[in-house]
Formats: C-alpha cells, sequence, structure tokens
C-alpha cells in the first residue's frame, strides 16, 4: 500500500467592498497578493503551518492552483498553504489581515482554490477583538474539493468597531491507499 497524503489551500483577490455584497459597482480596499508585502497580512507564527506567498504550480502533483486568479497566469501571485504529507490532520495555519476601520455595510469577497483528496477546511473568522485572545467569531467555511478552478466567496459584514480578518486552512485526514 501507498499512502499518500495530497492536498492544498490557496486564496488569491482578497476584497474589502464598501457597500453590502449585492451591490455591483464597489470601491474596493484589495489585496491581489502580487506585491511581496501582501498589503500587510501575516500568518499567524503560533499556527502548524504557514501561509506562503507563492506563483505558479506547486510543488505537490494533483494539488493546488497553477495560475492565480488576478492574472490568470503562472506569473501571478496566491497565498497558499501545503496541507499535503508531512502534515497530520487537523493541523492549522492562519492568515492574519491588518486591522481595518469600520464603515456601514461593507463585503469581503476573495478567491478561494481546494484541490486534492480529503482537503480539509478553509475557515474565515471576523473579529472586533484586538487584545490578542484567540476568539474570532466563524462567517463562512468550506470543507471540500472543488476542483482545480478558483471558486468566489463572498460575505457581508456590519462592524462598528475596528475589525480584522483571519483565514484559516486546516488539514483534512488525507489518507488514501492506492
Amino acid at each position: 500500500a501507498i499512502w499518500s497524503i495530497r492536498s492544498e489551500v490557496s486564496l488569491d483577490d482578497v476584497l474589502l467592498l464598501d457597500g453590502p455584497c449585492i451591490k455591483p459597482d464597489f470601491h474596493s480596499i484589495s489585496c491581489t497578493f502580487e506585491e511581496e508585502h501582501i498589503c500587510g497580512y501575516s500568518s499567524d507564527p503560533t499556527g502548524q503551518l504557514a501561509w506562503t506567498r507563492g506563483k505558479g504550480a506547486t510543488s505537490t502533483t494533483l494539488t493546488g492552483a497553477s495560475e492565480d486568479h488576478t492574472l490568470g497566469t503562472a506569473q501571478g501571485y496566491f497565498m497558499f498553504i501545503e496541507t499535503s504529507f508531512p502534515q497530520k490532520p487537523g493541523n492549522k495555519g492562519r492568515l492574519i489581515s491588518v486591522v481595518e476601520q469600520p464603515q456601514h455595510g461593507r463585503c469581503l469577497q476573495f478567491w478561494y482554490h481546494m484541490y486534492g483528496r480529503n482537503i480539509g477546511q478553509l475557515n474565515v473568522y471576523m473579529s472586533t477583538n484586538t487584545s490578542g485572545n484567540d476568539t474570532h467569531p466563524l462567517v463562512w467555511s468550506r470543507g471540500a474539493n472543488v476542483g482545480n478552478v478558483w471558486r468566489k466567496a463572498q460575505i457581508s459584514t456590519e462592524y462598528k468597531d475596528p475589525f480584522y480578518i483571519v483565514f484559516e486552512g486546516v488539514v483534512g485526514n488525507g489518507i488514501e491507499v492506492s
């Protein structure tokens, strides 16, 4: 028997848009991850996985994006976590935004790519708690292989206090016998 864990979660084109998610013409605060500073996002150093800025095909075959969503080419950048072996089921990695100032009715829009066997979970949290403790309300979650394509997600927000966004990737059981 050959044991393999092959899966990957990727993010691109994160937008915090003015207005509710259904409004068609937005002014946006965006991060395409094309710039090295990645808009102030940071990989949580307390996690078991690190989010990495990458481009082109990832190192594990049959997983991950081969091009970014922004440019649609292998030259464009995106953020990803490698959830393949030797990662263990339940390991987590968090990508944390800078603190955003509140505005009435915002829309968080992002593109995600979840490709591979037993992919695990992508969770999105938003929090007004800037004191550093680990409580973040879950606002969105997916836990399935969506194929080798980028998918759009939108989440309406209503915050009166400064807030930040946490993208969390969780390793699935990923063990296949072939």
